[in-house]
């Protein structure tokens, strides 16, 4: 019987596993990446009505840390926490005039309050993740 020891420093198990770089940091990197794209793509079907800024503002960082190369996907879009976790009914009220003012159907209208009835969950980041990971299709 023929045979060969092979042995792993330590520096080169931490680079692997723990290092941006190394095979395991590159593999979540490219897992990251999925996500950002199918997130991308499903905040262009998702929502009925886009300006391009939320679907642009999906983006991917790696972060090192003690334990290990971490993944980050995050939407930098002011409204982006709005339209994944949704919002609850509430009271829009003028922050410096007496009155609000918008265009509804080419109109102007002015008013002192609006009673919003609150925005649906989109999860499109949870739904993107799910669909990379294979957990849902």
């Amino acid at each position: 019987m023929a045979y060969r020891t092979i042995t792993f420093r330590q520096a080169q198990l931490n680079d692997m596993l723990k290092s941006p770089r190394g095979t395991v940091g590159q593999h979540m990197q490219a897992t990251g990446t999925k996500v950002t794209r199918e997130a991308q793509r499903l905040a262009g079907s998702k929502l009925k009505r886009h300006t391009g800024r939320y679907a642009g503002g999906f983006h991917t960082r790696t972060i090192s840390s003690s334990k290990g190369p971490r993944v980050r996907v995050e939407n930098t879009a002011p409204y982006a926490g709005i339209i994944e976790k949704g919002s609850r009914p509430h009271i829009i009220l003028p922050r410096r005039g007496r009155v609000l003012r918008f265009d509804v159907g080419g109109q102007t209208v002015f008013t002192r309050r609006v009673d919003h009835p609150g925005t649906r969950a989109y999860r499109i980041l949870e739904t993107a993740l799910r669909r990379v990971v294979g957990r849902d299709s």
